[in-house]
């Protein structure tokens, strides 16, 4: 048994021995997005009244899907209740697709 209580090594106890429970997932988009909204969690206002508009830069290889202008008329179209608890809309890049 690990010594490090939130260690990944193998576990001791009969459920474990039967269960995959050492295995996870590996979403890199979802990494992504835990790490983005780690490091602007502190940077966004807790109740804002509209949701704040973050682009990142895309990176070579990738476009980005749309504009902060064309998400924030999106967002202008809802009604208020619908974007109650909404503190920002991150743009992500996506790769581009030849063709």
């Amino acid at each position: 048994m690990s010594a490090y209580n939130g260690g990944s090594g193998p576990r001791s106890n009969s459920y474990s021995k039967n269960r995959f429970t050492n295995w996870s997932e590996y979403e890199p988009w979802w990494l992504e997005v835990q790490a983005t909204y780690r490091r602007f969690d502190g940077k966004i206002a807790k109740r804002p009244a509209f949701p704040k508009i973050i682009e990142l830069a895309p990176l070579e290889g990738f476009m980005r899907p749309c504009t902060a202008k064309e998400v924030e008329i999106q967002l202008n179209n809802y009604p208020p209740e619908f974007l109650k608890g909404l503190r920002a809309v991150f743009i992500f890049c996506q790769e581009r697709r030849s063709g």
